[in-house]
C-alpha cells in the first residue's frame, strides 16, 4: 500500500510496480482510515466524498489499460460510510 493521497506519486511508484511485474495481478489500496489512524496526508478521509470518489475514479482509469490490475480497493471501507 502506498501511503500518500497524491494521485501523481500514486501513479507513479505503482506504474512501475505494475509495469515490472507483469506475471502479478495489483490493486491499488487506497485508505479512507480517520486521522486518528493515518496522517492526514495518507488518507483521504479528510476529503469530500465526491472530490474522494473523483480521485479514485482517476486512479481507475489511469490503470485500467493494463491487464494486471484488477481494480481499487478501499481501506477501510467501514471508515468510508462513516
Amino acid at each position: 500500500m502506498i501511503y500518500t493521497v497524491n494521485p501523481k506519486k500514486i501513479m507513479e511508484v505503482a506504474d512501475k510496480i505494475i509495469a515490472n511485474n507483469p506475471d502479478l495481478y495489483f490493486s491499488i489500496a487506497v485508505s479512507c482510515e480517520p486521522t486518528s489512524v493515518l496522517p492526514p496526508n495518507e488518507t483521504f478521509a479528510t476529503m469530500k466524498v465526491n472530490n474522494m470518489l473523483s480521485e479514485w475514479r482517476n486512479l481507475y482509469e489511469y490503470f485500467a489499460s493494463r491487464n494486471n490490475f484488477l481494480g481499487i480497493t478501499i481501506q477501510s471501507l467501514e471508515d468510508f460510510w462513516i
